[in-house]
């Protein structure tokens, strides 16, 4: 073997072994701060999409689908600017839920019916919603009626609950698919 094939063959080991390098460290960003969040125009374009194949309700690149904003709209009403906290502007729905739908996460697909009493959802075995998810808490956050509207309430979780793009401080009124972030999972009502 001449000397410029054992040269060539050192780059690209080296190059291989970088390769391998990245590769690990990127597992490990992974594995300790979870996957990258969509940018708001990707989470928008989702939203738009989970919309169509909903049932077709109007949203634009701007607003969520809060079907009572909506509603005020097509009505002429001007929508005031939600206050601070009051999670990215989803207004309660003026049609009631009949179900809690877990539309992102490990457990997909999972239905939960709603009755009178609050849904909690953590890891912990005691909870209505169980999901095995690692950066969900045991008692992450508590979906409740009160006074016909529904309400949802981070349970003192690590990572936080969020409504939309807002962490959820307090109870926050939820509107009919609304997306309510609990760990890598994604929950809305549904009617």
């Amino acid at each position: 073997m001449n000397e410029l094939t054992a040269m060539v063959l050192r780059l690209a080991f080296f190059a291989l072994l970088w390769i391998f390098i990245f590769s690990i460290a990127g597992v490990l960003r992974t594995d300790m701060f979870g996957q990258r969040r969509k940018s708001k125009r990707q989470r928008a374009r989702a939203m738009r999409a989970a919309q169509r194949s909903r049932g077709g309700m109007n949203a634009s690149a701007n607003d969520y689908p809060a079907p009572a904003m909506a509603g005020a709209a097509a009505a002429g009403a001007g929508a005031s600017a939600p206050p601070a906290g009051s999670g990215a502007g989803y207004a309660p729905a003026p049609q009631r839920p009949h179900e809690l739908v877990v539309v992102s996460g490990p457990r997909t697909g999972e239905v939960v019916a709603l009755g009178t009493g609050a849904v909690t959802i953590g890891r912990a075995e005691d909870n209505v919603l169980v999901i095995d998810d690692d950066f969900a808490s045991g008692h992450h956050a508590r979906i409740f009626p009160q006074g016909g509207i529904w309400y949802v309430e981070d349970a003192g979780s690590t990572n936080g609950t969020f409504l939309g793009d807002e962490r959820v401080r307090g109870a926050v009124p939820l509107a009919v698919g609304a997306p309510v972030t609990v760990g890598h999972s994604i929950v809305e009502l549904r009617s």
